[in-house]
C-alpha cells in the first residue's frame, strides 16, 4: 500500500503541508441574530438617530464603531420589566380590538 492509499494525501505531500492548505470555516450559527449581529447591521445615520433619542454620552461625529459600542452599552443596561411590558401589550391589543383595527 502505497502513502497516497495510507493517508489520503498526494505522494510527498506532509501532513503538516496539508494542515497549512486546509481552509478553515466556522460552521453557520443557527438562531436568532445576536444583540451586538443586529447593531451592527445598523447605518450610521440610524446609529447617530438613536444616540440622539436617548441623549447617549458620544459625539454624533464619531466612528461607526464607536456609535456602535455606545449603542451596544445602553441596550445593555437598560432593564426589560416582562410583566410589564406584556401589561402594556395587552393593553394595547384590548384598545385595538376595542377601535376594530385588527
Amino acid at each position: 500500500m502505497g502513502y497516497k492509499e495510507q493517508t489520503g494525501l498526494p505522494n510527498g505531500l506532509s501532513m503538516k503541508r496539508a494542515r497549512q492548505n486546509r481552509q478553515w470555516t466556522t460552521p453557520a450559527r443557527e438562531g436568532p441574530p445576536t444583540r451586538t449581529e443586529l447593531v451592527a447591521k445598523l447605518k450610521v445615520s440610524s446609529l447617530r438617530k438613536y444616540v440622539h433619542a436617548f441623549d447617549l454620552d458620544i459625539s454624533p461625529n464619531s466612528s461607526k464603531e464607536d456609535l456602535t459600542a455606545a449603542v451596544q452599552r445602553h441596550w445593555a443596561s437598560q432593564v426589560i420589566k416582562e410583566n410589564e411590558v406584556l401589561f402594556n401589550l395587552a393593553v394595547a391589543f384590548k384598545k385595538s380590538a376595542a377601535n376594530g383595527q385588527l
